[in-house]
């Protein structure tokens, strides 16, 4: 048995696609629980008119994806607990590829590739795909993987199941809306459990971005963002014990990626004049987030997960 758990903030249209693709899943779930936020009474209709077998809803009053997220788990029952987003569309073996894996009682954690509509690079199996370096260099990749399913470090929230034995929501994470990375979070304390977690190409949900109706705007690079995805991202490293801090804080401040790029890749990208703008906005609040997760982090201020 496997309950599908769908957080949605407004977006009544993106969710009606997403619902009718649980119905035609060739192995529907046992349940569908559709995370609403209190008076979005549209989407509650698309979900009562969605014709998806076992769907229900229910709404929280606070802010937050991961509110969200844990109230759509404790409304769910099954022993198997899949996630996805209200503009994504599983496939109609989605569920079905899953539930396969779980077959292994190793498993934990499975996820697939999320096929993002605006981007038309094609699927590589030379891809490292959600995997953290010895020295906290993330990999995600998700959308593009390919080749045989393996076992990863992160999966990503539209296409992600746990089980219920390795299911954790954290608690600590900053900002609002999407909370970035609580899906990185997730993984890794299964991961630290001692639980495989699995990426399989196979399983595939196709990701329609839709606007973010308030907080964490979708594709934002405001200082405040990017301060937040480096904290969160740092916090959920260094909680489950996936690498040391020192490693993380001298990878982060000193290369770094794009998303939260350090020194080196500052310089590179001036050197080369390719996201100079971009890239000087960002090293600020990148190395002051990883920073303040650090020193929280050695304050005792960690992630909890329940």
């Amino acid at each position: 048995m496997i309950d599908v758990v769908v957080p949605s903030y407004r977006r009544p249209e993106p969710l009606a696609a997403c619902l009718a693709g649980l119905r035609a899943q060739w192995m529907p779930a046992s349940r569908v629980v559709v995370v609403l936020r209190a008076g979005d009474d549209t989407s509650e209709l698309v979900v009562r008119r969605s014709g998806v077998a076992g769907a229900s809803v229910v709404t929280v009053s606070g802010a937050g994806q991961v509110a969200a997220l844990r109230a759509g788990v404790a409304a769910s029952s099954a022993p198997l607990v899949a996630f996805t987003d209200d503009d994504a569309v599983p496939r109609p073996d989605w569920v079905q590829r899953i539930a396969a894996h779980f077959d292994d009682p190793a498993v934990g954690g499975v996820g697939g590739r999320d096929v993002v509509a605006t981007d038309f690079s094609p699927p590589d199996g030379c891809l490292v795909v959600g995997r953290v370096g010895k020295w906290g260099k993330v990999h995600g990749n998700h959308h593009r993987g390919a080749g045989p399913a393996r076992d990863v470090d992160i999966l990503k929230g539209a296409n992600m199941a746990f089980r219920r034995a390795a299911l954790a929501v954290p608690r600590g994470l900053i900002g609002s809306g999407a909370e970035p990375h609580n899906d990185a979070a997730m993984s890794l304390h299964a991961r630290s459990l001692g639980w495989r977690v699995v990426y399989d190409p196979q399983v595939v949900v196709d990701h329609f971005p839709a606007a973010r109706v308030e907080g964490s705007m979708r594709g934002q690079t405001g200082a405040a963002d990017v301060r937040t995805g480096a904290y969160n991202l740092t916090s959920a490293l260094l909680s489950t014990g996936t690498v040391t801090w020192w490693r993380r804080l001298m990878f982060g401040v000193f290369v770094g990626d794009r998303g939260t790029p350090g020194i080196a890749r500052t310089a590179g990208a001036l050197a080369s004049r390719a996201d100079r703008r971009e890239m000087l906005h960002r090293l600020g609040p990148s190395i002051c987030g990883q920073v303040a997760a650090a020193r929280n982090y050695h304050r005792g201020d960690r992630l909890a997960f329940d």
